[in-house]
């Protein structure tokens, strides 16, 4: 009925504006006309055909002021004009009355092959910001700052790159669904030769396959687009981690340089200690000189005697005293090396625990031990850390001091870092058997409230020592007891071996009386 078809061709033409709409919204304020308009009229003044209007002079620029670039043009049977351009038509007469329905189809075509014109200008657009961010990989060298540069700008071609995929996908379902001429218009058109210079004029059947075409060249660049920001993703990434590289590093080497600053302090602190002494001894020297007055050793008899060896024949003194300068040289050469290598065989173990901890457990342990460091730390947002250290005795740690340095942090009841210090060279532990005794004690001390926490970090609980030497003495007892009973039947199997012999005997020599 007329009531469904004008329905229909509402539909149509909503479907169409928000088609050309949605140009209008992507494409922005760069393209001033971006819908696709249809205009129908009774009659054209002047009252000229289509070829004179289109005289490319002012009719014609006229024209193109209202539908764009004029890109055919006919005369209609019985009256009237077409002129399709590329933003609009004019149909005059009655045929464009009379064949509104396709007329709309052609809207509907057209309003999306403009859509995706300005698709494409922004598909290109969005390729020249790729290339130009590519540039700037390139030249990131000597510019560290400019990676953040960088990642922001990725991050709005994906963006863009997003959008125009939801766009993309819209559009091909909206052509998807185009409508077609419909059978009663083209019952219309039979009869009426406007139909067919309609149908030649406006080309629509082209338009629409031209349409599907350039939807699917659109998904294949954006595709290749998409890949192109991987690969950019991809080359940030790899700038970050050659960044991390670098500075790792940096820090490595300036570990180094720290490592070699603190094994000159501590040879410089060795030798401080070594001259401490030595200035020690000659005060002491200096003391007793003062205290005695002028007093020799050759005022006494066996400093005459000395003297007489030692001082008075020639080159005697000066190999003396080349020996005695020998031996202290050497002797603080040892010394220093010894302090040295004593210093160097400190290890230091040092966990990041963040367990559950009992904070009343651990004043109660803290109470026994003799502490040399507290502190104390808390901001703004309610984080209060404790952070204590003490030394653990070297009875207990296989003749060697364990210093020891914990952090807890007291509003969440979470024991965090551990820092334990060892002189392997005075002590006779292992890093695990340090790092086991240590944990077991805490968690005998019931600091850790759950020893499963822990993980790998700590063995299973090993036996006390009366419960080894029970098992030892147990031990023995059954290797005993095995002993004796192997003892036992071998005696009985030499019993029951003898047994058989006289019983063998004993028969042969009844056999003969027998008989």
């Amino acid at each position: 009925s007329d009531e469904e078809d004008e329905e229909l061709m509402t539909h149509q033409l909503m479907k169409a504006a928000q088609a050309g709409g949605g140009a209008q919204a992507f494409a922005g304020a760069k393209y001033a006309f971006n819908m696709f308009t249809s205009y129908f009229c009774d009659s054209v003044t002047p009252a000229v055909s289509a070829k004179e209007l289109m005289d490319g002079e002012d009719y014609e620029n006229d024209l193109m002021q209202i539908i764009g670039r004029i890109t055919s043009g006919a005369d209609l049977p019985g009256g009237g004009i077409v002129l399709s351009g590329e933003k609009g038509l004019i149909v005059s007469g009655p045929a464009g009355r009379k064949f509104e329905q396709l007329i709309v189809v052609h809207c509907s075509v057209m309003a999306r092959r403009i859509f995706v014109s300005e698709f494409f200008h922004r598909l290109f657009e969005m390729e020249s910001e790729i290339d130009a961010i590519q540039a700037a990989i390139s030249a990131h060298i000597g510019k560290p700052s400019q990676l953040s540069d960088i990642r922001r700008r990725v991050m709005e071609a994906c963006k863009q790159a997003s959008l125009l995929d939801s766009l993309l996908t819209q559009c091909r379902s909206s052509s998807s669904e185009l409508p077609d001429i419909s059978q009663k218009t083209m019952e219309k058109g039979k009869s009426d030769p406007a139909y067919e210079v309609l149908l030649e004029t406006l080309n629509t059947q082209d338009y629409r396959e031209e349409l599907v075409l350039r939807l699917k060249d659109l998904e294949s660049l954006l595709h290749c687009a998409r890949l192109g920001l991987d690969s950019l993703r991809e080359n940030t990434d790899v700038i970050s981690e050659m960044q991390m590289f670098k500075l790792q590093e940096s820090l490595q080497s300036n570990t180094r340089n720290l490592e070699s600053l603190f094994r000159s302090n501590e040879s410089a602190s060795s030798s401080l200690q070594i001259m401490q002494l030595v200035i020690g001894g000659s005060l002491g020297f200096a003391i007793l000189d003062r205290m005695t007055g002028e007093w020799s050793a050759l005022d006494t008899p066996w400093g005459q005697t000395f003297w007489k060896y030692l001082v008075d024949p020639f080159g005697v003194w000066f190999v003396v005293s080349m020996t005695v300068f020998v031996v202290i040289v050497v002797g603080l050469h040892i010394t220093m090396k010894f302090m040295i290598k004593q210093a160097s065989a400190d290890m230091s173990l040092r966990y990041s625990l963040h367990v559950r901890a009992n904070l009343h457990a651990l004043r109660q342990f803290l109470k026994n031990k003799v502490l040399f460091s507290e502190e104390a730390e808390t901001d703004v947002e309610g984080n209060n850390v404790y952070k204590v250290s003490w030394d653990e005795h070297r009875s207990a740690y296989g003749g060697s001091p364990l210093r020891v340095s914990i952090s807890v942090d007291q509003g969440h009841a979470r024991l965090c870092t551990v820092t334990l210090q060892y002189n392997r060279r005075e002590g006779s532990l292992s890093v695990p058997d340090v790092q086991d005794r240590f944990l077991r004690e805490l968690v005998d001390a019931r600091i850790i409230v759950d020893e499963s926490e822990l993980g790998d970090l700590i063995r299973p609980e090993a036996h006390t020592f009366e419960e080894r030497v029970r098992m030892a003495h147990d031990e023995q007892k059954s290797k005993d007891r095995a002993r004796k009973l192997r003892k036992r039947g071998e005696d009985r199997q030499a019993v029951q071996i003898i047994e058989r012999r006289a019983i063998r005997s004993d028969g042969s020599g009844l056999t003969p009386r027998s008989r």
